[in-house]
This record gives structure tokens, C-alpha cells and sequence, in this order.
């Protein structure tokens, strides 16, 4: 965020700040420094528009133009509070820089219920549709023909996924969990094809899609020219567990693979994917992670695949119904861990104040930690409150978990500076570390 919305043009004696800040953002205070040297710089702006008028710690700055802020490193003071006022707007009374060195208070937050613990599921949910044969955006089209394919809203065993590879599902086409079954020897009504689980989830044609035979009746043949989409709906919301497999026939594909099942935001693991990536192989994505095996999936050939996600968070490939890969994927920082994390700074920033060192490094950092949890809380609860404009969907998932993943971030990079301080010999670094240690539980 701070590198989004300023730039910062670092000369041999000065520093320029240029703002970037979008006008719909009125008011802006940065409660951690930009460093310049040995000086700390805390910036705020109010108002949208050109720079229209600076102050430093509540004094005017006259060195500025519409578009920057210069500061001459002999003039600008060990600490400074930048007030920039930008389209004529009038800057409010700031409080004292020792609000900084504060930790905002430790509100209860439930890791278990509520909107944030909606953050951390084994696979993100989106609005996205499904698409067999192509990626959210169309593309990395699959080329070949696809027989049927299923999803289920649990990870089968091994066994239940041999069985589907025989060709002898028993009561798995009437298992609760099974969410659509699409087999293209069915009546074709008009361009789609209908699921065999009611008349929920239809598959769509989009573009040029022909029909083929297949050892088990029909087929769709995809030659890059088209694919099918299911309409988004609660039912394929999977959250905590899925199987995806089908029975495909490979062409030439081409480099980049193609799309089995997809319902993934392309570039992310936002959703759960099922493809042929790279060559001959078999890929399986969803939040917690990626699971990829060289199948040697030959061109032309029948084949039976299928990933598994399950509730632990293990990716599991089979091929033509035996299983050849598993990954436990590890899992990002939930919320319950965060917590802990968050409160083991806290420990710590309170002994390094008593020690003096507030103005240190590590104090800064668990402060930054700390405050961008409490900022994540704060979101949900005036989004819960009314106090915030909801975003589309899938733009407030992202933007509520990046308050969350960035506290995450900044307390994995502290613990490993902070462990990295054991072997040290710096008399500083060792009472730090000796800090450290104490504020285990």
C-alpha cells in the first residue's frame, strides 16, 4: 500500500514524494514511517487533487509543487508528520506522534465463527461459472473429447474412485455429495446438456462444440473452438472438500494444456481447478495449494482422472483409476494462528518498551503486525455494521483477506529475524532474542 500510493524518488540529499492517491480516498494517515536515512516520515493526506498545501509536524512547507513534496535531508526533522493537503482541502488536528508507538487494544474475535473465519477455507469460494474444457477467461481451451464428468462435494476414498474407473459407480450417482454428473449421451435440449442430478446445473455450449462417439456412447469433441459453462450457483460453492474427474480423450494440446473442470479465476487459486499441465500430466489446484503429476497421458487414448481435496487440506491425483500422487498441502495462517502470533508480539512489544526499546526495529514491526490484524477486525465489523460500502463478491473476499494475509506475512518475517537473533554476538540482538524466548507461553 505504501509503495501504491506514494512514490518515492530517493536522491543523494533529498527525498521526493509524489502522491498517487485515488480520488475517491479523501483522507489518508499512515500510522508506520517511510524511512529516509535516519529520519521516520508519517504521511497523511486530506482532500483529492493536486498538492495544494504541506505542512511538517504543524508547520508550513513551502517546497512543493502540484505534483511532489521535497524534502532536503538537512531540513527535515528526525521525526516527521507530512500533512499533505491536496485540492484545497483543509488538513485536520493530528495527534501526537506517541499514538504510534501504541498497540490498539485486543478486541474478541471467534476463529471459529463469524465472517472472519469465512477467510480461511481449504477452497475459496467465487462467482465465477464453471467451465468444462476452457478457463474463466475462455482460453486454454482442453482439445480432445470428453465422455462425462462429475463433481462431488467430498473427497472420495481411493476405492470409490477405482470404481468410477471401472465403470461401475454403484449408489456413488445417488450419493448426497454428488453435485452434478454430466454424460453426454444424453438428450441434447437445445445447447445444453442437462445433469442427470434434476434439472439444476445445465452445461451450456459456448462456440463450436461437436459430438463423437465414445466406448461408452457419446462424447463432446472440443477442437479449440468452444466448451461448456455452468452458470454459477450455491450447489458448486465448494468450500471444505471436493472430487473432480472425468473420462477425457487427449488431442494435441497445446503448450499451456487445457481445462478439464475449472472454476478457478485465472492467474489464482481462487476456486478449484482439474487440467492437463504440462505435457501429458495432471494438475489439481484450490486455495491451499497445487498438486501436479506426470501422468503420460497419451494423445488419443481414453483415460479416467480425477483430483481429490479433502478436509485436511490432501490433494490426491488418480489416472485411469489408480492413485499416483498426494500432497498435504500446508495450510496458511488461519485465524485462531494469527491470533496467537499477534498476541505473542504484543508480549513482546510490552517488554521491549519496558526495556526502552520501543523506537527499535522489532518494536515497529510487531506494532505494524499487530495493527493490520486489528485493522482486518475493524473492516469486517463496519462492514458488518453498514459503515462500509460492500464490493462485488469476489473483490471483498480479496480485499478482507489481504488485511489478514498481510498481518500473517509481517509476523512470519519478524519470528525468523527474531530466531535468526539466537547465534548472534550483537549485546543488542541477544537481549532481544532473550525477550523473545520469555514471551513463549
Amino acid at each position: 500500500m505504501i509503495r501504491g500510493l506514494f512514490e518515492y524518488l530517493y536522491r543523494a540529499d533529498e527525498l521526493v514524494i509524489l502522491p498517487h492517491v485515488p480520488p475517491r480516498i479523501t483522507e489518508l494517515r499512515q500510522k508506520f514511517p517511510i524511512r529516509f536515512g535516519s529520519k521516520r516520515l508519517f504521511v497523511s493526506t486530506f482532500g483529492s487533487g493536486p498538492v495544494t498545501g504541506v505542512s511538517i509536524n504543524g508547520k508550513p512547507w513551502r517546497i512543493f509543487d502540484a505534483r511532489s513534496i521535497t524534502l532536503p535531508y538537512d531540513q527535515t526533522p528526525q521525526e516527521a508528520q507530512v500533512e499533505i493537503a491536496l485540492g484545497g482541502a483543509a488538513p485536520k488536528p493530528l495527534p501526537p506522534l506517541e499514538f504510534e508507538r501504541k498497540l490498539p487494544p485486543r478486541e474478541p474475535l471467534d476463529p471459529k465463527k463469524g465472517p472472519a473465519a469465512e477467510l480461511f477455507p481449504v477452497i475459496s469460494a467465487n462467482n465465477l461459472p464453471l467451465r468444462i474444457g476452457a478457463d474463466s477467461l475462455g482460453q486454454n481451451r482442453f482439445v480432445g473429447e470428453i465422455d462425462s464428468c462429475r463433481v462431488f462435494s467430498r473427497a472420495l476414498e481411493a476405492g470409490e474412485v477405482a470404481a468410477l474407473a471401472e465403470r461401475r459407480p454403484g449408489k456413488l450417482d445417488q450419493d448426497p455429495a454428488l453435485v452434478a454428473y454430466w454424460k453426454f449421451d444424453v438428450q441434447r435440449k437445445e445447447d445444453q446438456f442437462p445433469t442427470t442430478r434434476g434439472t439444476l446445473l445445465p452445461a451450456r455450449v459456448v462456440g463450436e462444440v461437436k459430438m463423437a462417439d465414445s466406448p461408452q456412447g457419446k462424447a463432446v469433441r472440443l477442437e479449440g473452438k468452444g466448451y461448456l459453462e455452468v452458470a454459477n450457483h450455491p450447489k458448486l460453492k465448494l468450500t471444505q472438500a471436493c472430487t473432480l474427474e472425468a473420462w477425457i480423450r487427449p488431442g494435441k494440446l497445446p503448450p499451456n494444456g487445457g481445462r478439464i473442470l475449472d472454476k478457478c479465476r485465472v492467474g489464482t487459486a481462487n476456486g478449484y481447478m482439474l487440467d492437463v499441465f504440462p505435457g501429458g500430466s495432471l494438475r489439481l489446484i484450490v486455495e491451499w495449494g497445487a498438486l501436479t503429476h506426470d501422468a503420460k497421458l497419451a494423445t488419443d487414448g481414453w483415460a479416467h482422472v480425477a483430483g481429490t481435496v479433502d478436509a485436511d487440506g490432501t490433494l490426491a491425483l488418480y489416472a485411469s483409476g489408480r492413485h499416483v500422487a498426494t500432497h498435504k498441502a500446508a495450510a496458511p495462517p488461519d485465524l485462531a494462528t494469527l491470533l496467537e502470533r499477534t498476541d505473542r508480539l504484543r508480549r513482546l512489544h510490552g517488554q521491549l518498551v519496558a526495556a526502552g526499546r520501543a523506537e527499535s526495529y522489532e518494536a515497529a514491526h510487531a506494532r505494524l503486525a499487530v495493527g493490520c490484524l486489528a485493522a482486518a477486525q475493524t473492516r469486517l465489523k463496519m462492514l458488518a455494521e453498514g459503515k462500509l460500502n460492500k464490493l462485488p463478491e469476489d473483490s471483498q473476499y480479496a480485499a478482507d483477506k489481504s488485511y489478514f494475509s498481510t498481518a500473517g506475512k509481517v509476523c512470519e518475517g519478524l519470528e525468523k529475524v527474531l530466531d535468526g537473533y539466537q547465534k548472534s554476538t550483537d549485546p543488542r540482538k541477544k537481549q532481544i532474542h532473550q525477550l523473545w524466548v520469555g514471551t513463549k507461553e
